[in-house]
């Protein structure tokens, strides 16, 4: 059974909380603290953050592989959080996956012809000529010979073990592919070649990407939308281009400063008002990016800032909105913590 859209987004996330627990007496984690987004058919929505900031947690939570606490994951029409064994291993094929590690990612003791006819034997039931014919069309779509098939895993590089693993993504027609961090292990001209690929997939076969990376000039590349996420919680989103080039949350601006640059002008630019003040405690419903900030005032410390527009086209957490930049904020010294 496949699911069938009757309208609005592909995959809606709302107020997702998902909680850690470690020792038995010890207080839970909140890895997702009520996060919220959406990606509409066709689209690639751009998911950013450094690392610990709930961005992997977020993808497992989508594929069934971590448990929710409370919130909503509602794909094509059907809600995930809820959802059976058996009734989520029949959405499977329209939810795949492309995971960091190239390396990891396939069987060593199966050849590729293997691992790309395992998808097609669990969802489709094809003549074995008929499905010869649908993994060498894949194959070529990515960009690899047809005798790739006979080989193994080792004897391709990483990129090479990338495109087989998005192969192996697409083979069934999925609707969604999460895409976590699938070009962070890779070269930089190699991750250039991938992030192409990936963009001619998507003209092609309408498929829609959710693509994970601490990167925001990788996710740029690729997005139309990005979401930015820190300790769990939404900090920005908006369209890529702007809050790449005019971010309203300081811990953007932060993420953007931390990305070398070929121009030292730029990165000076973009690390403005970025500076770690020392570590500061923050209380239990404070912003939880108050303790590196350096425009934070004492509201940022006890209050949770909620998504808002910002003058920037954007939505930002943030309580200084509507005047981000920090070069207006001196006048305000008197507010901070």
């Amino acid at each position: 059974m496949s699911p069938e859209l009757t309208g609005g987004p592909l995959l809606d996330v709302r107020d997702l909380t998902v909680e850690i627990r470690g020792r038995r007496f010890d207080p839970p984690v909140k890895a997702l603290d009520r996060v919220s987004l959406s990606v509409a058919p066709g689209e690639t929505l751009g998911l950013v953050g450094e690392s610990g900031a709930g961005k992997t947690t977020l993808a497992l939570a989508i594929l069934g592989l971590v448990p929710v606490t409370s919130g909503s994951i509602r794909f094509a029409g059907h809600e995930l959080a809820s959802i059976g064994r058996r009734s989520r291993r029949r959405l499977s094929r329209d939810l795949q996956v492309v995971f960091q590690d190239p390396y990891s990612a396939l069987n060593p003791a199966r050849t590729v012809g293997q691992a790309l006819s395992e998808p097609l034997d669990v969802h489709e039931t094809l003549p074995r000529a008929a499905k010869r014919r649908r993994i060498a069309s894949l194959l070529e779509q990515v960009g690899l010979p047809a005798d790739t098939t006979e080989r193994y895993p080792a004897e391709f590089s990483g990129g090479q073990r990338q495109r087989i693993a998005i192969a192996r993504a697409l083979m069934v027609s999925p609707k969604l592919v999460i895409c976590d961090e699938a070009v962070s292990a890779l070269d930089l001209s190699i991750q250039a070649q991938i992030l192409n690929l990936l963009a001619d997939l998507q003209r092609d076969l309408s498929v829609s990407y959710l693509f994970v990376s601490h990167d925001l000039a990788v996710v740029r590349h690729l997005s139309s939308r990005v979401v930015v996420l820190y300790r769990g919680q939404v900090m920005e989103s908006g369209p890529a281009e702007v809050i790449c080039d005019r971010p309203s949350h300081p811990y953007t601006r932060a993420l953007l400063a931390a990305a070398p640059s070929p121009d030292p002008g730029q990165s000076r630019l973009a690390a403005r008002g970025t500076e770690r003040r020392p570590e500061r405690a923050g209380g239990p419903g404070g912003c939880p990016y108050y303790s590196r900030c350096a425009i934070a005032v004492a509201r940022c410390r006890v209050e949770r800032p909620e998504l808002r527009p910002s003058a920037a086209a954007t939505e930002a957490a943030c309580h200084r909105l509507p005047d981000p930049d920090p070069t207006t904020q001196e006048a305000r010294s008197d507010e901070n913590a």
